[in-house]
């Protein structure tokens, strides 16, 4: 039982953890699953697999709350920042694999540090949205999710700042992060950078990644926009001064 051996350790035993935190802050925030699971996985283990566990979860467990949030994406807006992080979300992911773990899991306590405290001040964008400012976001948004497997925080800025309601909002964020998250995995699989014992706790996390989403998702049916907004938001700020203090 040579294969089970990554997942008979006490490591092991807080991603099963994190996964169920990350797991239902994505089923009813439709973003900060990566906001919660990178830091902590980088911490347990190293930024590389953080991004590639926040990144390959969702892809897999996405059907999850699939058809529930088909209707409500607004697809004339989220389009532009999808092709884009098609290019993108590669890009980060090659500086990710050739950066120094150090500075890399410094910036990803910087990045939501920074997000959180945007949104705690009350900043919101009101400038136009079209296709220019979806490329913008889907660059910027591609990149970061690459490098640190952290787009919720800018997606979520750029479409909670909206005045769409809450299952819109979540709709297009929960679109937009799977898309993002596949292309930020494919290249570690083309590369290498998976190894077998990335996959094998991949793969025993799926289950309680799933369970997660299906919670968060049920319990999201049940709140109102404003507390989906300020849950939302001070989720950014929680997870922020906890990976800063570590």
């Amino acid at each position: 039982m040579e294969i089970l051996t990554p997942l008979l350790t006490g490591q092991f035993a807080l991603a099963v953890v994190i996964t169920l935190l990350s797991g239902f802050t994505y089923g009813f925030a439709g973003f900060g699953g990566g906001l919660t699971m990178v830091p902590l996985m980088a911490l347990l283990y190293w930024p590389v697999e953080g991004v590639i566990l926040s990144s390959l979860l969702p892809v897999v467990t996405g059907a999850v709350g699939w058809p529930g949030v088909m209707p409500h994406v607004r697809w004339r807006e989220v389009a532009p920042a999808l092709i884009t992080v098609l290019v993108t979300a590669p890009v980060g992911a090659y500086f990710l694999i050739t950066g120094d773990p150090g500075p890399i899991r410094r910036a990803m306590g910087a990045i939501v540090l920074f997000f959180a405290l945007i949104m705690l001040l009350g900043w919101q964008y009101k400038g136009p949205r079209n296709s220019a400012t979806g490329i913008l976001s889907g660059a910027i948004g591609g990149v970061v999710h690459g490098y640190l497997g952290m787009a919720g925080a800018w997606f979520s800025l750029y479409y909670l700042s909206g005045r769409e309601e809450a299952r819109i909002q979540r709709a297009n964020l929960y679109i937009t992060m799977l898309t993002v998250s596949a292309m930020a995995v494919i290249p570690h699989i083309v590369v290498g950078t998976m190894g077998r014992e990335t996959w094998i706790r991949g793969i025993a996390l799926v289950l309680p990644y799933a369970v997660a989403i299906w919670v968060g998702a049920r319990v999201f049916r049940t709140t109102s926009d404003q507390s989906y907004r300020r849950v939302a938001i001070w989720l950014l700020v929680a997870i922020g001064l906890s990976v800063a203090i570590v």
